[in-house]
Formats: C-alpha cells, structure tokens, sequence
C-alpha cells in the first residue's frame, strides 16, 4: 500500500518541462490530490490499527486517536486552504505531531514508568 501512495505521490510531481513550471503553482493546483490522498491512507490505517489491536498482534498506543484526529485535521485544512503561511504552517505543525508521536510520548512514557 506503502508503495502504491508513493507511486502515486511521484507522478503528481513529475514535471514536463521544468522551465515552464512553478512548483508553488504545480504544489496548490493539486493540492485537493495530494491531501485527498494523504486523508484516504489516514483513514486506511484506523481499521487496520484497531483489528491489529483486537487480534492483540500490536497495542493500539493511548496516544493514537489524539495523532489520527490532528493528521485529519491537518488533512482537511490542506484541501481546503490556498494560502501559502497556512501550508508552511502545515508542514511544521505536520513534522511537530509526527516527530512527538514517535519519539518524544514514548520517552515521556518510559520516564514516567520509572
């Protein structure tokens, strides 16, 4: 699944002639794509989750539902948004969520068991 998102992903950005072309132009003009996509592999990944979670092969993390509302959020916001701030504003706040989920909650829960 992995794969074929990527796939697609790359396609979006392949450029014909790249002197003729803004990227900032090519990157909002499909943007409704780019998120539509990203929003559709979010929603993929929440029965995945919870049948991994009730066939007790992973736990689902307690922070899960908070990362999967705030990437849905994001998402929308992206197809919905034109304007650059909120799209810089998107890539940070984008990089913030997923950087804390990974790295810094399961410090945190570490620190806190001990």
């Amino acid at each position: 699944m992995i794969i074929f998102v990527l796939a697609i992903w790359w396609g979006m950005f392949w450029w014909r002639d790249l002197e003729e072309l803004s990227a900032h132009w090519y990157f909002f003009s499909n943007r409704h794509w780019f998120f539509g996509l990203q929003l559709a592999v979010i929603l993929t990944d929440i029965p995945e989750t919870l049948v991994k979670a009730a066939e007790h092969l992973r736990p689902m993390p307690k922070e899960y539902p908070f990362l999967i509302s705030a990437l849905l959020a994001m998402s929308v916001v992206g197809i919905l948004s034109s304007r650059k701030r909120v799209h810089e504003a998107l890539c940070l706040a984008w990089l913030l969520v997923t950087l804390g989920y990974t790295f810094f909650i399961p410090l945190m829960s570490k620190i806190v068991k001990q």
